[in-house]
């Protein structure tokens, strides 16, 4: 009897030590799990800082076209008027003037779809600091 009281005591110990385990096992599955989700969240978050970088590259060269248009047409103006004030002979001078005007209408064409351009690339911007804010 004292043979089974001492057996049956350490299966208890046994079983307290199996239950213990098993809290452990489950504990570092939690952990292993959360440590998971957080690399996901931080590949993540190196996306949205990559395009977030690409982002602004993209806007760096936008603006870099937009100053060399517009100095580009502030010198075809200064020109035109250079040209319009030399000009003696009036029918010469409106047919000069003509062709001049629908060269500065085409590169005025071009200078509104690269504002075009940039205002899509700042509407990206917006959502992706939108997206970047939800996601934080």
């Amino acid at each position: 009897l004292n043979q089974e009281d001492t057996l049956a005591s350490e299966m208890t110990e046994r079983l307290d030590v199996d239950s213990q385990t098993e809290v452990i096992s489950n504990q570092e599955d939690t952990l292993a799990s959360e440590m998971t989700e957080r690399l996901d969240v931080d590949s993540q978050t190196e996306v949205i800082l990559n395009q977030e970088d690409t982002l602004a590259y993209e806007m760096t060269e936008q603006l870099d076209v937009d100053s060399q248009t517009v100095k580009v047409i502030l010198n075809q103006e200064d020109t035109l008027a250079s040209e319009m004030t030399v000009q003696l002979d009036v029918d010469s001078q409106t047919e000069v003037i003509s062709n001049q005007e629908d060269t500065l209408a085409s590169e005025m064409t071009e200078r509104l779809d690269v504002d075009s351009q940039t205002e899509v690339i700042l509407n990206q911007e917006d959502t992706l600091a939108s997206e970047m804010t939800e996601r934080l």
